[in-house]
């Protein structure tokens, strides 16, 4: 497993990640993957609490049990928190998340913060728009149908 290290957000460098990234919704599920072989990214995506000091203390938790076992912590959509917390390696919008975080000034917080910086979409226009960003990487999809989440876009596979 490849050792803990933050992100380089030179405007030319991509973020190249692990073979596989388990997106999960709670710190217990950080704990069972941060040390499974093969695992060297995981994205934390807090869907059910919008409350500030709960995300926060979450977002803790996560990077630390990251950073001892030597995995990069992304953060689904909750930018803020990430950067205040420390540590985390990257965050990863979605495109409503995206057009928030760029009306309060975050993809300059998130570059200054040191993070890598992924986008979601869904189709050739929020490629365009994810381009115009600059991201570490973009995210395309869905490729396949799935039941974890509503999506209201057809598979892209």
């Amino acid at each position: 497993m490849q050792s803990y290290r933050r992100a380089q957000t030179s405007q030319s460098e991509a973020v190249t990640l692990g073979r596989i990234l388990p997106i999960v919704e709670t710190v217990e599920w950080i704990e069972k993957l941060a040390s499974t072989s093969g695992v060297e990214d995981i994205q934390l995506r807090i869907k059910d609490t919008s409350d500030y000091a709960t995300v926060l203390d979450r977002i803790k938790s996560a990077q630390s049990i990251c950073q001892r076992s030597g995995v990069r912590l992304w953060i689904n959509d909750h930018w803020k928190a990430a950067i205040e917390a420390g540590g985390c390696f990257g965050i990863h919008l979605g495109q409503e998340d995206l057009a928030s975080c760029v009306d309060f000034g975050g993809l300059d917080e998130i570059r200054a913060a040191g993070l890598a910086f992924g986008v979601s979409t869904h189709s050739y226009s929020e490629l365009a728009v994810a381009l115009g960003v600059r991201p570490s990487y973009i995210s395309l999809g869905p490729v396949f149908p799935t039941s974890s989440k509503d999506v209201k876009f057809y598979p892209q596979g």
